[in-house]
């Protein structure tokens, strides 16, 4: 028998294309149809929710029941669905409802999620379609305040306080420039950072030092500072109030001087001897003393070592 020409060799591929075109031609016919009203939701914080009308179409030759359902969905939305039951060859409309979940106020975002109605006859039989879901932006003032409000200081030129801002009313991060200014304008300030950037639904806080004038010893001044932060838009404030005390100066009680012994009895002699005692016992403060003495008739020289004493408080020497 001749061996097969190349001719025959080419026929054996034949099978090959011929089960290719079977396939084509055996492949399964759509069973499920489904066309949503939109494809596109926003959802407000503390909104209305947002219905979505689904239209399914049961293609195939038996009958079947639907639901849609969205398996990635995120923690924060929540939906609501019907479901339909069709005969062959009909249609019919499930309506999927989208709310966002009550106490939680989700970042203002655009999010892709998956819309997917299922059969409930044939468990893999299902249809999955993109739905874009939009938060919309909470926009409201940022509430600023100070801590504490009032300072109160004594013989001091300087406090300490902290600006709190809360952006718990908004779904949005906020970044803030810091400012200040008094009536007098005498008071310096001193943020530790002149921007605060707070999270969305979140609280933020920098540390802040005021200086002003001591006043007069013995007198109170009160002073209000304005503490500001500007969102880009808006002016936020928050007032502190800063006391400053001074103390009277006390008297210092005069140092006591004591003669040992307090009379000199000399024969036939020119010069004498005694020891001068300085007390300070009763004052607070060191001091330092110059020496010197003289007599009513100037006919006495004094010398005294050392001529220059210093003493510290609640002391003798």
């Amino acid at each position: 028998m001749p061996s097969p020409g190349p001719v025959d060799q080419t026929q054996a591929f034949a099978p090959v294309t011929a089960t290719t075109e079977v396939f084509e031609q055996v492949r399964a016919p759509e069973q499920l149809r489904v066309v949503l009203s939109t494809t596109e939701v926003e959802l407000a914080p503390g909104g209305e929710p947002v219905s979505v009308d689904v239209e399914v179409q049961n293609l195939s030759d038996i009958v079947d029941a639907y639901v849609v359902d969205i398996p990635d969905a995120p923690a924060w939305l929540e939906l609501d669905s019907s479901d339909v039951r069709l005969m062959p060859n009909s249609s019919g409309t499930l309506r999927v409802t989208l709310r966002l979940r009550t106490g939680v106020l989700p970042v203002a975002q655009t999010i892709r999620v998956s819309a997917r109605v299922r059969s409930h006859a044939a468990s893999g039989l299902m249809s999955t379609h993109a739905l874009t879901v939009s938060v919309s932006e909470i926009d409201r003032p940022v509430v600023l305040r100070v801590e504490p409000s009032v300072i109160r200081v004594k013989d001091q030129p300087g406090g300490d306080f902290v600006v709190v801002a809360d952006n718990s009313a908004n779904n949005h991060p906020v970044h803030l420039e810091l400012r200040s200014r008094d009536a007098e304008d005498v008071m310096a300030v001193a943020f530790r950072s002149a921007t605060l950037d707070v999270p969305a639904g979140g609280i933020a806080s920098a540390p802040a030092h005021v200086e002003a004038p001591l006043p007069e010893p013995g007198e109170e001044a009160s002073r209000q500072l304005t503490v500001s932060a500007f969102d880009g838009t808006r002016m936020a404030h928050a007032v502190v109030t800063f006391t400053q005390r001074t103390s009277i100066p006390r008297a210092e009680p005069p140092i006591a001087l004591r003669l040992n012994p307090s009379v000199i009895q000399a024969t036939d002699a020119r010069a004498g001897q005694l020891r001068l005692e300085i007390d300070n016992t009763f004052g607070s403060q060191a001091v330092r003393i110059l020496l010197s003495a003289y007599d009513a008739e100037g006919a006495a020289r004094f010398t005294f070592t050392p001529q220059v004493n210093g003493l510290f408080g609640s002391k003798r020497g």
